[in-house]
């Protein structure tokens, strides 16, 4: 069952349709979805140091795979390696390697650099990248993954639990008709859940400039904290009441909306993966026009302290300074 999807509007039909909406907080026109929020580029991501262990670690042990020793290994590399490298064609492709390491490995099947971001992912937060074996998918990019790795960083993930999915999917729009979807302009972006635990990342989601493939990717990862998380303890209720009670302080102060973009006006979870995207890239506006929904995220979901949070608005106000 599909549980929610980002979609890009490549022409807005919500201008037309909530053409009251064209509203303006503290200079910011209402976006149509969040990763308009978000600056074109970021950068590159640097790795933190690669996934290899020492004899030093609790669970390490010999790891030999596909023929090859690859030294001692906490039991998340061994799995790892594994699950993603299932195939015969993976496996001899490490065979005939030389790998002594578990991310030479990783590179000696999936690219230099992408399959060290690959077993990133499933060490660090569970998720299954491969492409081997499921058809409509291709390999990732290292320039995708650092966008997907630096998205995950700005969520606050976990390990552990059921092993999900991250897959560039490359035919995303057959599943138009179960997300409703009749306008020909309206591509989907990303989704996530799709009959099965994970996400999926279209060709629109790639063709993006790389800070919008990481706000989009943190999007689809603020579902992901809702469906597991935000179940286990009860955020529905919580995000409710303090939609509730922006939506009273807008009308107060005039404003159309207490909502940052016009897919955030979707519906209540739509609501929640759009905050979080602001709350990150554009906490400003979502302080101006949401506090008591700023307020959850930050004690919340994000456990931060309100001094990081006014750092991050300090931050965000100097970068915009100095683009002018």
């Amino acid at each position: 069952m599909l549980r929610f999807a980002l979609r890009l509007f490549l022409v807005v039909a919500a201008a037309v349709l909530l053409p009251h909406l064209a509203a303006h907080a503290h200079g910011i026109a209402l976006p149509s979805n969040a990763i308009e929020l978000a600056p074109a580029d970021h950068g590159p991501r640097p790795l933190a140091k690669p996934v290899n262990a020492t004899s030093a670690d609790d669970e390490a042990a010999p790891l030999r795979f596909a023929g090859r020793n690859l030294g001692r290994q906490p039991r998340a590399v061994a799995t790892a390696l594994r699950r993603m490298i299932a195939s015969s064609g993976g496996r001899a492709a490490v065979a005939a390697s030389a790998c002594d390491t578990p991310v030479c490995a990783m590179d000696a099947v999936f690219g230099a650099g992408v399959g060290e971001r690959l077993l990133r992912l499933y060490v660090d937060y569970g998720f299954n990248g491969s492409h081997l074996g499921r058809a409509g998918t291709r390999a990732w990019t290292a320039d995708e993954l650092d966008a997907v790795l630096a998205a995950a960083a700005d969520a606050p993930l976990a390990t552990g639990g059921r092993e999900r999915l991250l897959l560039r999917d490359e035919k995303l729009d057959r599943y138009r008709s179960a997300l409703a979807i009749t306008d020909p302009a309206e591509t989907i972006v990303a989704i996530n859940g799709s009959g099965e635990v994970g996400l999926r990342f279209g060709p629109a989601w790639a063709a993006l400039p790389q800070g919008q493939r990481r706000a989009a990717a943190l999007h689809e990862f603020a579902h992901e904290l809702a469906r597991t998380r935000g179940k286990a303890e009860g955020w529905s209720s919580a995000w409710a009441d303090a939609a509730l009670a922006d939506a009273f302080l807008a009308r107060r102060a005039g404003l159309p909306t207490s909502r940052v973009s016009r897919y955030a006006m979707t519906n209540l979870a739509e609501d929640f993966a759009e905050s979080v995207v602001a709350y990150r890239y554009a906490p400003e506006l979502l302080r101006s026009r949401a506090p008591n929904r700023m307020r959850f995220l930050r004690e919340v979901v994000f456990r931060e302290s309100g001094a990081q949070v006014a750092a991050a608005i300090a931050t965000q106000s100097a970068q915009a300074a100095s683009s002018m």
